[in-house]
């Protein structure tokens, strides 16, 4: 029996899509290492190589439609005051400057707020205090008052984002794990 998967990863930025596909798997008790295993190396704590002795147990999770968005929840949002899309991807993206290899397009979803994945981070790849995060998301009308929708390409970036954004105390994210290579194909 699982009783508690803790994810990381390097910096902890590619740990949160794993932790959302967990839970959208129905995994219940996830957690994340917040700056990832170089984090957890710097403030003293150490790591070994042994192999752990575990058990082989099968995985019976339902899945958990209530944190996923697919592109015909993405659609009837766009117009709900109370919902905010996100989309996690870099500028130059959201902005169409450029498109992503996989997409048959450049753009954005309509109505988004750009907020790239990054922005949750500091230069070190440590994540930013819960107060400066909060102060930055308001600041964009993205409040825990509001259904939150992530988006990005493929789904990482905005997967990413769902632990942070849960983390500081948003009750209502859904991650469209299609994203905008599916979007665009449609939209």
């Amino acid at each position: 029996m699982i009783d508690h998967i803790v994810v990381y990863d390097l910096d902890g930025r590619n740990a949160g899509y794993l932790l959302w596909m967990l839970e959208y798997a129905g995994a219940t008790n996830v957690s994340y290492l917040v700056n990832g295993i170089e984090g957890r190396h710097e403030a003293g704590y150490h790591v070994t190589d042994e192999e752990p002795d575990v058990e082989e147990t099968a995985f019976k999770g339902k899945i958990n439609n209530a944190i996923f968005a697919d592109d015909k929840l993405v659609t009837k949002s766009l117009n709900d005051k109370n919902t905010v899309i996100v989309d996690t991807r870099v500028i130059h993206q959201a902005k169409g400057i450029v498109k992503h290899k996989l997409a048959d397009r450049a753009g954005k979803i309509p109505g988004s707020i750009n907020l790239p994945i990054s922005a949750f981070y500091m230069d070190n790849g440590a994540l930013k205090k819960p107060e400066e995060l909060l102060w930055m998301l308001e600041q964009y009308g993205i409040t825990p008052d509001k259904t939150i929708i992530t988006s990005c390409n493929s789904g990482q970036f905005a997967g990413g984002a769902y632990p942070i954004l849960r983390w500081l105390g948003f009750d209502n994210v859904k991650v469209h794990d299609p994203s905008w290579i599916n979007w665009c194909k449609t939209n």
